[in-house]
């Protein structure tokens, strides 16, 4: 919960992701651009998909009593609950050649109650931007509702009742499983009705249900949560396995001199400690070291020195005064940040992760990849 943004300007980080695999699993996700909690997530999962949870109803889950809960997400055609929650359009925009297929769903197969959803394609302009930019013709595909559609105009023709097509409508039920259904007749192209089934936009609804009878209902959020994969850094080049306790205790410490805005903490490794550091106009300077299992290279690598003395070259920096530039690895990271990932973490040590000087850090448990903690670097001054 508190990796959640709370910034309205970023409505698609306000609440957590819930991934679902196609094994079944489920894994958990929240940022706020600055940091990041992962657990039980699957990093090299495809086909992965799942619900947006807002925030507030993630916080109503604490009033839930301990123990196995039932959790329920299904996701409602944008149309309506129910054949009658089937829009009607004007049907002078329907351009015979133009569409790509045709529904027809045929309720009770005498006719009466009857729809033929469209999909339909056509070339619309979009102006370009900028001075070089020129308009350009792209297809876009759009979908329509007609009522009462002669049934020989479709390209594929569902025979069903009004309360089975409700199961699908509501996905209460898989495609596949539907089409199975006794009541259920499908003429024509097939394809087609899978087309439409999957590309017509849904809003989430998930339940939570407790054995003793308590339920959480929420509409899920339908803002777009970011690729959070890219984030991760793949190549990692140094490891430190250090006390829980006594980092969060040397954290805190010089914590006592760093900016009240950034919290800004300097972590560089070296040969069996953690040393840590933070600096002040008005209240000087503090280091501590904390006793570590380090593995791989503690100090920078080539073209991170190289980087560094870019940087320090672009900001007209006195030579000597960037910190990047030395033999010893250095970070700069939020103090608070890595405090709150301590106390997720818990346990008696943690472990902590690095790619370069730009990358987040990886914090877990040692051993343990079920709950990971990513935290980006800040810039040192």
């Amino acid at each position: 919960m508190h990796a959640v943004a709370t910034d309205d300007s970023r409505y698609g980080l306000n609440g957590a992701l819930l991934e679902v695999y196609p094994d079944d699993s489920v894994g958990a996700v929240s940022t706020d651009g600055h940091r990041a909690v992962v657990h039980h997530v699957q990093l090299d999962a495809e086909g992965h998909d799942g619900p947006l949870l807002p925030r507030k109803w993630c916080a109503n889950l604490k009033d839930i009593a301990p123990g196995p809960v039932t959790l329920t997400w299904w996701r409602p055609l944008s149309c309506g609950a129910s054949l009658d929650g089937l829009a009607t359009v004007d049907t002078s925009c329907f351009v015979e050649a133009s569409p790509l297929y045709r529904v027809h769903f045929d309720l009770g197969g005498d006719g009466r109650a009857s729809r033929t959803v469209v999909r339909k394609r056509e070339q619309v302009r979009v102006d370009g931007y900028g001075r070089e930019s020129s308009s350009r013709l792209e297809w876009q595909d759009s979908a329509f509702v007609l009522p009462e559609v002669r049934p020989k105009t479709a390209t594929c023709t569902v025979t069903t009742s009004p309360e089975t097509l409700t199961l699908l409508l509501t996905s209460q039920i898989s495609l596949d499983d539907w089409l199975v259904l006794p009541d259920v007749a499908v003429s024509g192209d097939v394809s087609h009705l899978r087309a439409l089934y999957e590309e017509t936009p849904r809003s989430g609804v998930v339940q939570v249900e407790h054995p003793d009878g308590t339920v959480l209902v929420t509409k899920c959020l339908e803002g777009d949560f970011p690729d959070w994969r890219q984030g991760v850094p793949r190549n990692l080049f140094r490891e430190a396995t250090v006390d829980r306790k006594a980092l969060d205790e040397s954290i805190k410490f010089v914590m006592t001199v760093s900016s009240e805005k950034t919290h800004c903490v300097r972590v560089s490794l070296r040969d069996g400690a953690v040393s840590l550091s933070a600096s002040d106009y008005e209240g000087g300077d503090l280091s501590d070291d904390v006793p570590a299992e380090t593995r791989g290279d503690v100090t920078l690598t080539g073209w991170e020195v190289l980087e560094a003395i870019k940087r320090r070259r672009n900001d007209k920096l006195p030579e000597g005064d960037d910190p990047h530039v030395g033999d010893t690895f250095m970070i700069g990271l939020n103090g608070q940040y890595l405090r709150d990932e301590l106390k997720t973490l818990g346990g008696d040590k943690v472990e902590l992760r690095f790619g370069d000087s730009l990358g987040p850090v990886i914090m877990r448990r040692p051993g343990d990849d079920s709950l990971m903690c990513l935290v980006m670097p800040m810039r040192l001054e």
